[in-house]
């Protein structure tokens, strides 16, 4: 029971062909999962007929939930994981949270599970879909968010984890005991940054640790998860003012780093507002630029569009 593993695999609108991938890599992990809850986020694209045709829904191990609307990532994570506290009485160990745009390697909980005595989260590698290794993982820049290259700050000399501050919801496993401290993820970011919110919550009562050799791969190529849309510039900007309430009210930022946190919303203000006009040619995405950081002074957060 202690080692019982429910997976979450959060879904909208996901191509069919990606979707049937991961169903394949999560049911044939090398250390077999407990559950698997598809929470779908309203999608429009009829995930649920697709995966009843498909036999998907006859599996004993998969659960299917469609939400009436769509929560984002951290309230979609969150309405997942108060589902299974209500109809599973704690009878599992972890949780998997899987976004649709990963694909977990078929050992890769096997991997993971191996530290599970050296944390109560743990975290796998990224790669993306043309096999290189996704390297910007975050470590000890709060004050700046600023990335540092793995490769050089953490697994030199071949080192089999490291211990890291934050990290997308992209494969988190999160020990049950560890769910009742820090909660469910926040609902309120909608999009960005929730998850960043989120395992900052786990840091401040364990060391969540990034494996070396356990991976996930990133269903797009390394250029097109760079590539922000007006609207994820908004929430990504808008959300910062969540992320440092979050560190002013839990003492994580000093004066010093608050005066450099602010400086860094002056720099992306200017940053965006610059490439709304140059690069988007766009006065709405230049709208959305200053609404960001209205709406984050004004702490109106949620979904806004």
């Amino acid at each position: 029971m202690e080692d019982r593993v429910i997976t979450i695999l959060l879904c909208y609108n996901t191509p069919y062909e990606n979707l049937i991938n991961i169903l394949e890599n999560i049911l044939n992990q090398t250390y077999p999962i407990y559950k698997l809850l598809i929470w779908d986020n309203a999608s429009s694209n009829k995930i649920e007929g697709f995966l009843s045709k498909k036999g998907f829904l006859n599996n004993p191990k998969i659960i299917y939930i469609k939400s009436e609307k769509n929560l984002g990532a951290g309230g979609g994570f969150a309405s997942a994981m108060d589902y299974v506290d209500k109809n599973f009485n704690g009878n599992y160990g972890w949780i998997w949270l899987i976004e649709d745009d990963v694909n977990p390697d078929k050992d890769c909980l096997e991997k993971l599970l191996l530290y599970k005595n050296v944390s109560n989260i743990l975290i796998p590698r990224r790669k993306f879909l043309g096999g290189e290794i996704l390297e910007d993982e975050i470590i000890l820049t709060l004050s700046t968010m600023k990335s540092s290259n793995l490769n050089n700050v953490g697994f030199k000399n071949n080192k089999k984890f490291v211990c890291v501050q934050f990290h997308p919801f992209e494969g988190l496993l999160i020990n049950k005991n560890l769910i009742k401290k820090i909660g469910y993820p926040p609902s309120e970011n909608f999009y960005f940054h929730d998850d960043t919110i989120y395992t900052l919550r786990a840091w401040l009562y364990d060391n969540p640790i990034l494996i070396n050799n356990a991976f996930l791969l990133v269903l797009k190529n390394k250029e097109a998860k760079k590539n922000l849309s007006p609207k994820n510039i908004y929430y990504m900007n808008r959300n910062l003012f969540l992320v440092k309430d979050f560190l002013i009210k839990n003492n994580l930022l000093n004066k010093k780093d608050v005066l450099i946190f602010n400086l860094l919303f002056v720099w992306r203000f200017l940053k965006y507002s610059l490439a709304s006009i140059f690069k988007f040619k766009s006065l709405k995405a230049l709208y959305l630029v200053f609404r960001a950081f209205y709406d984050g002074i004004n702490k109106k957060f949620g979904k806004a569009f």
